[in-house]
């Protein structure tokens, strides 16, 4: 761990009490903007310290979740830390478009390295910030390029928005960049964008298949959410997903606040999913209903046997395999 230049002497036996632990330097160091515009200590939100707390021990991790639980603004703050404390650290941040990563660079990850309280060292170069006492480096691009991390040494890559991107093509570049690289890690984090390529990496995810670790945030996780219930009647459809979802009054008012203001409500399983398989309903209604769904679902077991079938002469093996199509849940007698 580097101390950064000009940080102040009472700071630099803390920093080095943390002993890396890049979650409570986050807390102890950073300044955010809290809902109100004023400048406050970064201490993590409810979702925030879900997400650190399921992320231990997991250096990759992709994540699903509602509109702005402070996924990202974490993600930011980590990179920054890294950049400024450990040497030759090349981080990347792809967002979807050019715009959101110019916006991102400009209105969240500077803001977080300028008001710091310690003096990280940073200088913005372009779309990139530059670390020079420890040769580090923090860029901000997008997911346009298939070439991208090609030719490049990446200890950390941020994938931002995710299901929003028009090709995940630049990932294996991206990959390439990262093989032997030690202690390296990476984060993809998105809203769902319907059935596209990255519901078959968030099912591959829960499956504990590939490297990422799967974590879902419900609008639910953030104490943000949640809105006066003075006079609070419920019944019918709503009453039974606050029995399922285990609601509180406050969050249910928020919940029907939220739907009557939305131009579109059909879009509030997307934007504010409740379940991981319902963030994948971009539009329109299920055909089942989603609450009996989730019932039936709770009560479901494990399959005993997962693989395929195999020829051997003149009898058929059952063969163990995880990635195989064939599912039994009882085998015969």
């Amino acid at each position: 761990l580097i101390i950064p230049a000009n940080t102040p002497e009472e700071l630099v036996e803390d920093i080095q009490a943390l002993k890396g632990d890049v979650d409570l330097a986050v807390q102890a160091y950073f300044k955010i903007r809290n809902l109100n515009g004023q400048l406050v200590q970064f201490i993590y939100n409810r979702a925030q310290r879900l997400l650190a707390e399921r992320s231990k021990g997991h250096p990759f991790v992709t994540v699903l979740k509602a509109r702005k639980v402070g996924v990202s603004s974490r993600r930011f703050a980590m990179d920054l830390f890294k950049c400024a404390t450990m040497k030759n650290q090349h981080r990347v941040l792809l967002t979807h478009n050019d715009e959101a990563s110019v916006k991102l660079l400009e209105e969240k990850i500077m803001p977080l390295h300028d008001n710091c309280m310690l003096p990280l060292g940073g200088k913005r170069i372009g779309q990139m910030i530059f670390f020079k006492a420890t040769n580090s480096r923090y860029y901000v691009g997008t997911a346009g390029s298939k070439t991208f991390g090609r030719g490049d040494d990446i200890n950390g890559y941020h994938f931002s928005e995710k299901a929003w991107w028009e090709s995940p093509n630049v990932i294996a570049g991206i990959e390439e960049a990262m093989e032997g690289i030690a202690g390296a890690d990476g984060l993809s984090e998105t809203t769902a964008n319907g059935y596209n390529f990255f519901r078959l990496d968030w099912l591959k995810a829960k499956q504990g298949l590939g490297k990422e670790r799967a974590v879902f945030l419900p609008w639910m996780v953030h104490e943000a959410y949640e809105s006066d219930a003075t006079g609070l009647v419920t019944g019918g459809e709503e009453a039974a997903i606050a029995q399922v979802l285990g609601l509180n009054p406050r969050q249910i008012a928020w919940r029907r606040k939220k739907l009557s203001e939305m131009r579109d409500p059909t879009l509030f399983p997307q934007e504010y999913p409740e379940t991981d398989s319902q963030a994948f309903l971009s539009s329109g209604r299920p055909v089942f209903d989603w609450v009996g769904l989730e019932r039936a679902r709770a009560r479901c077991e494990a399959p005993k046997f997962v693989g395929y079938l195999r020829r051997v002469g003149n009898r058929i093996d059952l063969v163990e395999d995880k990635l195989g199509q064939l599912k039994v849940w009882q085998l015969p007698k």
